[in-house]
């Protein structure tokens, strides 16, 4: 695969930086676990599976770069499923955090040996329902619905299969983690065969991105067909996917679609925070991973800059950084194209103030910056950003 950073030479350093340590795993192999418990705290969220001794099954914990949820206390549950099934996570309503995150124990099912086993999903955080994209997925992979079992409370399963993560954020992955989605992207029969799609956040019912109507519209007028992925089925989006060979949009889940896209496409991914933190290394894990080319292009023109998962308000239009790849792209563009529209810096002033402006934006960033450095873990300062975020 080749990369392409349209960028300040400060970032691209960082960039450089974000993608060293990157290790792709060559042997997953999964666990037989005969009467395993599944333990759920519902306070604490946190969750594990046990073995007949009472011995934790370190591989059910989910992993980001560390284990995110520590273990539960072990308890020995009284209610007894007396079934075969495969472990595959944990619920989860996000569609990217899906994607990457609870997905990637499903690669067994592309085995006969697991093909007409049930299934058990982890709901740890008392989701009051299951995502329609959930049962899709599991659905196109061959899932019925009625073999998922919905996990809520501890229970003991006869025998528990139990796969290693094939992915994880945010630098290990597997060829087993892409081939699911090779086989979802095999059961798709598009009626069309389109080669170039730009995903557009225009329409999302929050947190869509200032200014990017100009950029949609550059990429319209040059052969890209526009999408709003929110309004489709899982199986449309995919069928977008089968036969793209260059996808582009904003920074988001919605370029996680590429997992669908055939080996050697490209995905041009538009960066639209000041701030040097996105998550432009976590698409590029995934490019690697289906051997595709990555570009970035920092369009980002912020009063004030943010992170990439800032909930203060985001402005992208025409920098030196697009301009230079529109050249390098031949892509076909006039002056105009370019021009800044002072009605949406209008807006996006608005809609900063309405967040509370630069007070609030100085307090929480400050906060954020210093309090987490006064813990005395990695652990407890992850804890302390993702509370001060929350809460602020």
């Amino acid at each position: 695969m080749k990369q392409y950073i349209y960028a300040s030479n400060r970032y691209k350093r960082f960039f450089a930086k974000s993608i060293t340590g990157i290790k792709f795993m060559r042997s997953l192999h999964v666990q037989a676990i005969d009467n395993a418990s599944i333990i759920i705290e519902p306070d604490t969220h946190r969750f594990g599976v046990f073995d007949a001794k009472g011995a934790l099954v370190q591989d059910s914990l989910q992993l980001r770069n560390k284990i995110v949820q520590r273990a539960p206390k072990f308890i020995s549950p009284t209610k007894i499923l007396d079934i075969e099934a495969v472990y595959i996570g944990t619920l989860e309503d996000h569609f990217g955090h899906f994607l990457l995150e609870h997905t990637n124990r499903l690669y067994p099912v592309l085995h006969i040996k697991y093909k007409h086993m049930k299934y058990v999903i982890l709901n740890n955080r008392n989701l009051p329902k299951v995502s329609d994209f959930v049962y899709e997925f599991l659905q196109i992979l061959g899932i019925n619905e009625s073999d998922i079992f919905i996990i809520n409370d501890n229970v003991k399963i006869k025998r528990l299969y139990i796969p290693p993560v094939a992915f994880e954020i945010p630098n290990k992955s597997s060829s087993a983690f892409c081939k699911t989605f090779d086989a979802a992207a095999a059961y798709a029969q598009p009626a069309h065969r389109i080669k170039k799609v730009y995903v557009s956040r225009e329409r999302l019912s929050e947190r869509a991105t200032f200014g990017e109507q100009q950029i949609r519209q550059l990429f319209e007028r040059n052969g890209f067909t526009v999408i709003y992925p929110e309004q489709l089925s899982l199986y449309e989006q995919i069928c977008y996917m089968k036969h793209c060979k260059c996808l582009a949009g904003i920074a988001g889940s919605a370029l996680h679609l590429s997992l669908f896209m055939p080996k050697g496409s490209k995905v041009i991914q538009i960066k639209r925070n000041k701030l040097l933190a996105d998550n432009a290394s976590t698409q590029y894990l995934l490019c690697k991973t289906k051997h595709c080319d990555f570009v970035l292009v920092d369009c980002a023109c912020e009063i004030l800059p943010t992170h990439h998962w800032s909930e203060f308000p985001q402005i992208i239009g025409s920098t030196k950084y697009l301009k230079q790849f529109l050249r390098d792209c031949q892509f076909n563009y006039t002056a105009q194209d370019l021009s800044c529209d002072k009605s949406i810096r209008k807006k996006y002033r608005h809609a900063f103030r309405a967040k509370g402006g630069f007070i609030r934006y100085q307090i929480k960033r400050t906060l954020v910056y210093v309090l987490p450095h006064m813990m005395p873990t990695k652990r407890y300062k992850n804890r302390m950003r993702r509370w001060l975020n929350t809460h602020l």
